[in-house]
């Protein structure tokens, strides 16, 4: 999401989830869930000519572990890259 910043992803993102688990998809083969649900990673980085775009989705990749670590059904952020 270009342009946005890391509190609008944040809030983006809950919104897909939360819409997500309203629509109570049913998931029989979940052992962590009945209902498909979304566990999300979010990152930021200001694109510049010392950092490659791997390094966004690293961190995005992280920081969606990290969700799945805390239970599942949430969103994480990391603090943008410096």
């Amino acid at each position: 999401m270009p342009n946005q910043t890391i509190e609008s992803a944040i809030e983006t993102a809950e919104s897909i989830r939360k819409l997500v688990l309203s629509m109570k998809l049913v998931h029989e083969a979940s052992i962590a869930s009945n209902y498909v649900t979304l566990s999300l990673g979010i990152s930021s980085i200001i694109p510049n000519s010392l950092q490659s775009s791997d390094i966004l989705l690293q961190n995005a990749d992280k920081a969606m572990y990290l969700a799945k670590e805390k239970g599942r059904n949430c969103s994480v952020s990391l603090a943008p890259f410096s």
